[in-house]
């Protein structure tokens, strides 16, 4: 992976972890105790274990080592 590859993922995941932090309160309402995985601002998915949402990115054709994955 080059470079510049490496720094706007690093971008990505830090934009979706200010909006995690700022939709904190609205996350924990709807998807308490669940993986949330998020994706330039909008939720792909959740689920309660790590392994089942790692499921539900593949079947979205999502590689789930490059999504914001956070535990609410």
């Amino acid at each position: 992976m080059q470079e510049a590859q490496i720094l706007k993922m690093l971008t990505a995941f830090d934009s979706d972890l200010e909006w995690f932090k700022e939709n904190l309160t609205s996350l924990k309402e709807n998807y308490d105790q669940n993986y949330v995985a998020i994706e330039n601002g909008k939720i792909l998915g959740y689920a309660k274990d790590m392994h089942n949402l790692v499921i539900k990115l593949k079947q979205l054709g999502k590689d789930p080592s490059k999504i914001f994955i956070q535990f609410v």
